[in-house]
Parts: C-alpha cells; sequence; structure tokens
C-alpha cells in the first residue's frame, strides 16, 4: 500500500468528516454540504457519517452471504444463484468437488471475484493467492468509509456460473427510493474489452445518468440487449426488494427465463460516481435522510 493510501486511511479513521470531505473534494472539486446536504452524492457521505455503521442490517445486507438469508426469510429465495458452498479461507476449498463453471467470491466489499468458465484452464494456485490477497485487505471499509462493510464476518462463496457460452451476464442495476425506481441502467461487456450500457426512467425512456468512464459507451438506442418487457418485470422485482430501504440500488440478473439477485447496493460507486447533475439532483431529492433510523428497517 502506498503513502497516499495510507495517509487517506489514517484521516478516515481519525475524522470520518474530514475524510470524506477530501475524498469528495477530490472527484468534484468541491467541498461536500455534510450539514445540510443536497445533491445525492453529499447525502451519501451523510449516510456513511450517521447510518450505514450504526444500523446492523446494512452490514447484513452488503454481506454476499448473510444476504442469502435475508432474502430468503422475505419470500426472496427463488432469486437466488444456487450456492454451492461457503468457505472461511481459501485453503478450505475442495477444487476437485467443484462443477466444471463457477463463481467464487468473498462476501464483503466489490471486485473480489473468480468468474471460472473452464476449470480445465483455471491456474488453481494463482486463484488462491489472488483469494488470499483480497481476503487480506483490512482496510477495504475505511478506504471510502463504507463502514457497511467493516464488520462483515469474511467468508469465500462459490455459487454456480449462471452465463451461458462464457459470456458476461447483462448486468441490470435500479437506483430505488421508497420502494420505488427512479432511474436504471444496464451494463453490457463487450468481448473488445468496451461497455456499452443505457440508463432509463421507469417509462423505460432514456435518461442520462452518469458521465461514460474511459471504456464505456453509453448508448440512446440498445435494441439488441434491451427487452422492454423483460425490464418492466425486473423493475418490479426490484422494487420489492427495495422496500425495506430509504434508499438502495438493487442489482439483478436475467438467464433464460430466470431473474436472479446480484446484490444490495447501499452506497453508488462509493458516493464518489461522476454523475451528470441532472441526476444527481433529481436521485439527491428523491433521497430521505429524515428516513432512517438506527435499527428502523425491518
Amino acid at each position: 500500500m502506498g503513502l497516499k493510501q495510507k495517509l487517506k486511511i489514517a484521516i478516515n479513521r481519525l475524522s470520518p468528516a474530514l475524510g470524506v470531505s477530501l475524498l469528495y473534494f477530490r472527484q468534484y472539486k468541491r467541498f461536500p454540504r455534510l450539514r445540510n446536504p443536497q445533491l445525492f452524492n453529499e447525502k451519501l457521505q451523510w449516510l456513511k457519517l450517521h447510518v450505514y455503521g450504526k444500523d446492523p442490517v446494512y452490514t447484513v445486507c452488503a454481506d454476499k452471504y448473510k444476504v442469502r438469508e435475508f432474502l430468503a426469510e422475505r419470500g426472496f429465495g427463488d432469486l437466488l444463484i444456487p450456492l454451492l458452498g461457503v468457505y472461511e479461507k481459501p485453503e478450505d476449498i475442495d477444487f476437485d468437488s467443484l462443477p466444471e463453471r463457477f463463481v467464487l467470491k468473498w462476501n464483503f466489499g466489490s471486485g473480489y471475484n473468480v468468474i471460472c468458465n473452464s476449470k480445465r484452464e483455471l491456474d488453481w494456485e494463482a486463484t488462491v493467492r489472488q483469494l488470499k490477497e483480497w481476503g487480506q485487505d483490512k482496510d477495504y471499509a475505511w478506504r471510502s468509509y463504507e463502514m457497511q462493510y467493516r464488520d462483515i464476518p469474511r467468508r469465500i462463496v462459490c455459487e454456480e456460473n449462471m452465463a451461458f457460452g462464457g459470456k458476461r451476464l447483462l448486468d441490470y442495476k435500479f437506483q430505488c427510493f421508497n420502494g420505488e425506481m427512479l432511474i436504471g441502467f444496464v451494463k453490457k461487456g463487450l468481448e473488445n474489452g468496451v461497455v456499452h450500457w443505457y440508463s432509463f426512467d421507469r417509462q423505460l425512456r432514456h435518461r442520462p445518468h452518469e458521465f461514460s468512464a474511459e471504456g464505456s459507451v453509453q448508448l440512446e438506442n440498445p435494441e439488441e440487449f434491451f427487452d422492454r418487457e423483460r425490464i418492466l418485470s425486473m423493475i418490479s422485482i426490484a422494487e420489492k426488494l427495495a422496500e425495506p430501504f430509504p434508499y438502495v440500488r438493487v442489482d439483478l440478473y436475467s438467464v433464460g427465463e430466470k431473474i436472479y439477485f446480484g446484490e444490495y447496493t447501499f452506497c453508488d460507486g462509493g458516493g464518489f460516481d461522476r454523475k451528470v447533475r441532472d441526476a444527481d439532483v433529481a436521485m439527491g431529492a428523491a433521497l430521505n435522510l429524515k428516513a432512517y433510523a438506527v435499527g428502523g428497517v425491518s
């Protein structure tokens, strides 16, 4: 870890409000209004400081293993990707017993995933080394001050690989406020590494959401992977999943005739995505901070 990363984490630990303010300034060249936040990304900083590390439901639902129980208890077990195993450390995984295709992921954070499309081609020793390295990341929650990840008991989850023919699943994300979707978007990774994505409102009309990052292209007419009836069904499911929370991003996958749960995200982009002004304002107006109370989700 470099000196800048160590300094950032130290500041976040010593003075969280200063830490998130500096991170916000680095991204947007202005400081957030933490006492009276208005924009969506400002309100996410407020939630980091006052809610996410204090109400345990956010830790449960940020945990990629425990969230399965949370959903099953609420009647959404049919949305869960089939589970193949849960392990405390990489050495516990019986590689020989795994199927030809599978997904391994740490249950905390984001991006700590191994997608295996061919067991015969997977370098298992390298995979174990990578899982170990990820698992030793003790500072994940502190980098952007996302305390919902801090107290997650660490586990490696193994699930079925639901993609067909080695292709990545289409990733559908729904920004929901008080159980209603305001903005959704779908991403499709292409073979050349470029990501095509499309953002839309509840009437499925194109609605700009974020600025396109390097390696991505925002489309205005994505007919090739935009099944309107399917997405309307997914919106309905996402809104049911979002009902317990004043704000949450619900991620879903569409696989054949089935829809599967991906994850709950309570701090979209860590609170530092470069959203277009209209989206930042509209999502900020929809996010009611007065709806939050420790232990208020059931």
